[in-house]
């Protein structure tokens, strides 16, 4: 992978979208555990499947800039990237509050800091492949 303006411009757009959807799913994990009174892993599961959505919106649009083609198949590759990084979140935020005491909002931090250029790379090498690989 070359890394080129446009690629940059991509990625820096990328975090921005990431971190405030990300800001969201944030909120929406501590409402569930402190308002609603839900497991914190249950919590992420919830904020995934609200936040999601919007994510895939947002990056298809304005990030990579793809139109209606293959619509669906994006789609999914997009859900199948980010429901692997969910289940490693999960695992890696569990552990974290589980054995080593992390509270579990720092944890979810560490776990999305870590998993944040895996994400990138996954969406921009194979979810939106066709657009993001070609120069404009």
């Amino acid at each position: 992978m070359i890394v080129t303006n446009r690629l940059m411009i991509q990625f820096i757009m990328f975090l921005g979208v990431g971190s405030m959807c990300y800001a969201l799913g944030l909120l929406i994990l501590w409402l569930c555990v402190y308002v609603f009174e839900i497991n914190y892993l249950c919590g992420m599961i919830i904020a995934f499947f609200i936040i999601n959505p919007v994510a895939f919106a947002i990056n298809k649009k304005y990030v990579f800039q793809v139109d209606k083609i293959r619509f669906v198949l994006r789609m999914i590759r997009f859900l199948f990237v980010s429901l692997v990084s969910l289940i490693l979140s999960l695992l890696f935020v569990w552990i974290l509050v589980e054995y080593f005491g992390t509270n579990y909002l720092l944890a979810n931090i560490l776990a999305t800091a870590f998993l944040f250029f895996v994400n990138f790379i996954a969406h921009y090498l194979w979810t939106f492949q066709a657009e993001s690989s070609r120069s404009k």
